[in-house]
């Protein structure tokens, strides 16, 4: 006897074989008789959804990429970039600076020593204008992939948002590319550890997304939590919906008569292997950390200051800056901050789009849908069933999982969205201030006292979820295709708008700051001269200004071209609201022993060379004893000689 007829049911009955093309009846949710789409037609729709994700896609990496254009085309050119922290030399050498041995926090390790590298392949001026530009590019790209399958106005939308705000400006503004590149790197990170295949697959697209974010310790350490995040809250692969190539997702579980049937539980050797790729993902963020905790571990570097916590603390002072830090900005330098942000007339755009992204997070999950997800009207301008019910952009299931799935992503991004801002103002309250300063004197605890970058992920979450909500705004729409279009473009350009006017400056400001320099003729002859001898530099300062190179302050760039150690300044005075406050603590008895010239303490340190830049600020008086400098222009070098 057959199985099914020992349980008591009757002989299982086959549909009868239909021609292509053809449709057979299936039950839907309420009851009645619908038409089971045949292979042709899900192909169709399946193909259909492909090339409006890829055109989705492609429109909002264009808009990002108009969005970096507009902001930082003139710094494209010959010649290298000087600004503030962003600094680099015509040919950088492994020296001790780059490699983070000199004594100096390693916050640019391993970037200096992989651009020393690089160098004779790609000129160390065209890596920083790749690693400028894609520090926004990246981001927009990055969030047009991650709502591709929303619909063309909702990439567009998180695009342009990701790129344009005053996160991403004040960031710029304060000479930080670097780190803001490892924020950029985000959605891919994303992406890699949910991409569909073999754990093998994952890890090696992870390892290559996390590779620009690793440049830097901040950003090494924000794509190591990235992906462990994603990868506690991503469903195993055995649980997760089945997703073709077009990205129609469909129920892995079977359905019958009563609903959809329960996923399957995970059996121990998927909780095994879940476990394994874990341990995967947590090894190999430890391995793209390890060129900076080595540094660190081995190296002569100091506990971080307790006064950096006040320093570096995001700006409070006022209801107003307050809603600035909500909505991305607050910065702690006055330079780098903008100035329509200090009026409700640019914060109050910010405020709608974090409303907007909230609203949209706490919105109800859509309701589940068993109906044929491919019919649609012959009639180009009358919408079909489905397309009444809001499914005109891209018709497809709501599953159960999915649902879920959805909902626990919508937290995640609500999480990312408030904690950062709350965070980091509670950071800046006095009890934050003193829990915060105490904390500084924890190793590496130090690379995390700018609070302000903390605000990066909730930057990514509200262009995330506010181009959703665009798109789910204009599927829900009850007319015909070419209203629907308009009405989306109408959504994008509202809140583009927004974005724009929440940092109208922003454009402005960073062409003025990134514009390519050429360094004096004479440079490249002094740093020949000094070759691999360690050279006490002064000013005693660690920024210099010269006119060949702009207004702007620029960190000293010498130690990157020395092949030997290099002694400059690393205290930081920083001033805030009429208080100032000294960063760091350097032993300055090198600099009173050459302003006394006692040349033979300097000896005994084991300096060789002193150089002197001139029309900076600050002051390098050469004692008589030093006699006149060897070279004059554009640096004044002594050589000491025993």
């Amino acid at each position: 006897m057959r199985r099914h007829e020992r349980r008591g049911q009757g002989p299982t009955l086959r549909p009868p074989e239909l021609p292509t093309g053809a449709t057979s009846p299936c039950v839907v949710a309420d009851g009645s008789r619908a038409s089971r789409p045949s292979h042709s037609s899900i192909t169709a729709a399946t193909s259909d959804a492909s090339r409006r994700s890829t055109i989705a896609a492609l429109a909002g990496c264009l808009a990002a990429c108009l969005v970096t254009a507009l902001w930082l085309s003139p710094a494209l050119g010959r010649g290298v970039l000087l600004y503030r922290d962003f600094v680099q030399v015509p040919r950088p050498v492994l020296s001790p600076a780059a490699l983070g041995i000199d004594g100096r926090a390693p916050r640019a390790v391993p970037l200096d020593a992989v651009t020393a590298v690089l160098h004779p392949l790609v000129s160390s001026g065209v890596q920083q204008q790749l690693l400028l530009l894609g520090s926004l590019a990246l981001a927009g790209c990055g969030t047009a992939m991650l709502l591709r399958r929303h619909g063309l106005a909702a990439a567009v939308t998180g695009a342009v948002l990701a790129t344009w705000n005053p996160y991403t400006a004040e960031r710029l503004l304060l000479g930080q590319p670097p780190t803001l590149l490892g924020w950029a790197m985000i959605p891919w990170l994303v992406l890699a550890v949910r991409l569909p295949g073999s754990t093998r697959r994952r890890l090696l697209a992870t390892a290559l997304a996390a590779a620009p974010a690793a440049l830097t310790p901040f950003g090494g350490l924000l794509a190591a939590l990235i992906v462990l995040l994603t990868w506690a809250f991503a469903l195993p692969p055995a649980q997760r919906p089945a997703t073709s190539t077009a990205g129609a997702t469909t129920p892995s579980t079977t359905t019958s008569s009563t609903g959809p049937a329960a996923p399957a539980a995970p059996s121990r050797r998927t909780d095994l292997g879940r476990g394994r790729e874990g341990i995967a993902f947590a090894a190999l963020a430890i391995a793209w950390c390890l060129p900076w905790i080595v540094v660190g571990v081995l190296g002569t570097h100091d506990a971080g200051q307790r006064s950096g916590a006040a320093a570096f603390a995001v700006r409070h002072d006022g209801p107003l800056a307050v809603l600035d830090v909500l909505g991305g900005g607050g910065v702690w330098a006055p330079a780098a901050g903008l100035a329509s942000r200090t009026e409700g007339a640019a914060v109050l755009p910010s405020l709608v789009l974090l409303a907007v992204a909230v609203l949209v997070a706490l919105r109800p999950a859509p309701p589940m849908r068993r109906a044929d997800p491919t019919t649609r009207s012959d009639h180009p301008d009358r919408p079909g069933p489905n397309e009444r019910q809001g499914q005109n952009e891209r018709p497809e299931h709501h599953p159960r999982e999915v649902v879920v799935l959805a909902r626990r992503h919508r937290r995640l991004l609500l999480a990312a969205v408030l904690l950062p801002p709350l965070g980091v103002l509670a950071l800046a309250t006095p009890v934050g201030l003193d829990a915060w300063a105490w904390a500084q004197n924890v190793p590496g605890v130090g690379l995390l006292r700018d609070t302000h970058r903390l605000l990066g992920p909730s930057a990514l979450a509200v262009a995330l979820l506010v181009g959703a909500g665009v798109g789910a705004l204009t599927r829900s729409i009850r007319a015909p295709r070419s209203r629907v279009a308009l009405t989306g473009a109408a959504l994008t350009v509202i809140a583009c708008s927004l974005a724009v006017l929440g940092a109208p400056e922003a454009p402005a400001r960073t062409r003025a700051a990134y514009r390519p320099v050429t360094f004096p003729a004479g440079w490249q002859q002094a740093v020949d001269a000094l070759g691999d001898r360690t050279t006490l530099v002064l000013p005693w300062q660690p920024f210099r200004r010269q006119g060949w190179a702009g207004p702007q302050p620029f960190l000293d760039p010498l130690p990157l071209a020395l092949h030997g150690r290099a002694i400059t300044a690393t205290t930081l005075t920083v001033q805030r609201g009429g208080e100032t406050y000294v960063v760091g603590q350097d032993d300055d008895a090198l600099l009173h022993a050459w302003a006394r010239g006692d040349l033979a303490a300097l000896r005994r340190a084991g300096i060789e060379a002193v150089v002197a830049w001139d029309d900076t600020p600050g002051t390098s008086p050469a004692p008589a004893a030093a006699g006149s400098p060897e070279i004059h222009d554009p640096l004044r070098v002594w050589f000491l000689r025993r």
